[in-house]
């Protein structure tokens, strides 16, 4: 049997592992439910559940697909959640990077030290929770991200991915280096710092027996980025939309373009390092997922089932009332949390959705909404980089028709990749880059895309 590829993507809801060929040929995928505890600040993951998980999956893995010999393994994953340990050794729960727990809510560095890191929402980054750690009276002696402890669990060594670290708050993205200056503020020694490497650089070998004995391991990096890799939108003209949990439209930027980031941060654009060959990406965070997930629910208690409020019905329910009108548009607001913690959106769905006509009318306002922001990201985009670009879709959500159609509707027409595991895929392939199978990201095998929609705009 020939050597086989395995991507590990840690997901908000989901770790999955799925198992390619050389070739590029899917052989099947294996998914545990994300171990998260709820407690004070939200969700958390335990080091000893992670372990756990990580370790069955990769195992399930092997033997459920009939590995026979894996030539290496990449692992992705989410951003800003990661695992830190004190100084006396003593491991701390990773908080979910969209639950923002108190260790978050801190004063925030000179403005300036933000504006280099790239990014728009500092308050979530891994900087901000670990300095938040401080008032505990912890000292933080290392931390990792996610993808990066799975690696170090499997044999690999302890590093830092530039994607990943893009994401952290610590990085200068105009140097792609380390911040002296945000480690103090962030309370850390930066003399602790993980080394930076590449996505798809070799970080050791698995060290154990069976199938993957051997293997070699990569950190491939941020869940979102490589999934683009894994959907095959890499090319300079390519833009990639990432639905799960979270929604990122991503693009990669030339140098000069890199170096506006005042501009695209003000279009509502993080910039940061990408998983290519030390390519750089513009990056929109619309976390559409999560605000899905909140509609949906409400509409659930107040009994109308998520599978029949998104099933399509030619019944029409006329035109929503304003009060159902205004929530849409709060879910979609930067402060969307709000209406989760005082149970508004509860309250108005209870009062006001009274058929399942209604609730579905909500739901696909919700949906038309979301794709309207897509709309929007993808203009400013062309206006900053100076040309639209071939769009490309890809996740969990864009599995549902009615989501496919009326965000082709509404965007123009877009291709979907034909593979369910844009991200398994792209950690993959990153893993034959370290372990040799493919010398260059040219070297990847090609992935057929489907195009939804008969014209562009």
């Amino acid at each position: 049997m020939t050597a086989s590829l395995l991507g590990v993507d840690l997901g908000t809801t989901s770790f999955k592992a799925t198992l390619f060929t050389v070739a590029g040929e899917e052989r099947g995928t294996v998914s545990y439910l994300t171990p998260w505890r709820t407690g004070p600040g939200g969700r958390h993951l335990r080091l000893e559940d992670f372990s756990a998980a990580v370790l069955g999956l990769v195992d399930a893995a092997v033997v459920d697909l009939a590995a026979g010999t894996v030539a290496g393994i990449g692992v992705t994953g989410m951003a800003e959640t990661v695992f830190a340990w004190t100084s006396t050794g003593d491991a701390l729960p990773a908080t979910a990077w969209n639950d923002r727990g108190p260790a978050c809510h801190t004063d925030l560095p000179d403005p300036h030290l933000v504006a280099r890191t790239g990014l728009l929402d500092f308050p979530r980054t891994s900087a901000a929770a670990l300095r938040g750690l401080a008032p505990s009276g912890q000292t933080i002696g290392r931390w990792a991200n996610l993808p990066e402890q799975a690696v170090v669990l499997l044999g690999g060594e302890q590093v830092a991915e530039y994607s990943l670290a893009s994401r952290s708050g610590l990085l200068d993205v105009q140097t792609r280096a380390w911040s002296p200056a945000l480690f103090d503020w962030a309370g850390l020694d930066l003399r602790s710092a993980p080394r930076l490497v590449p996505a798809g650089s070799p970080v050791g070998t698995v060290r154990t027996t069976g199938a993957c004995a051997g293997a070699v391991l990569t950190v491939a990096g941020h869940d979102h980025l490589v999934a683009a890799v894994g959907a095959g939108a890499t090319g300079p003209d390519a833009v990639f939309d990432s639905i799960g949990t979270g929604e990122a439209v991503i693009a990669p930027i030339t140098a000069g373009q890199a170096a506006q980031v005042a501009g695209f941060n003000a279009a509502g654009f993080n910039v940061g390092a990408g998983v290519e060959d030390g390519s750089t990406n513009a990056v929109c965070g619309l976390g559409t997922g999560n605000r899905f997930t909140m509609i949906l629910d409400a509409l659930d208690r107040a009994g109308y089932p998520r599978a029949q409020v998104m099933t399509p019905d030619d019944a029409s329910a006329g035109p929503l009332g304003p009060a159902l009108v205004d929530l849409v548009g709060a879910v979609f607001h930067p402060r969307w949390r709000d209406l989760v913690d005082s149970d508004r959106a509860g309250r108005v769905v209870r009062d006001t959705v009274d058929s399942l006509a209604v609730a579905r009318a909500v739901w696909v306002l919700a949906v038309r909404t979301a794709s309207e922001r897509v709309r929007e990201a993808l203009r400013e985009l062309a206006r900053l980089t100076g040309r639209p670009r071939r769009v490309l879709a890809a996740g969990g959500w864009l599995q549902d028709p009615q989501i496919r159609a009326i965000r082709a509707e509404v965007i123009g027409a877009y291709e979907i990749p034909a593979t369910a595991q844009a991200g398994t895929r792209g950690a993959a392939l990153l893993a034959g880059r370290a372990c040799g199978a493919f010398p260059t990201a040219h070297d990847y095998p090609p992935i057929a895309t489907t195009r939804i929609g008969d014209t562009g705009r």
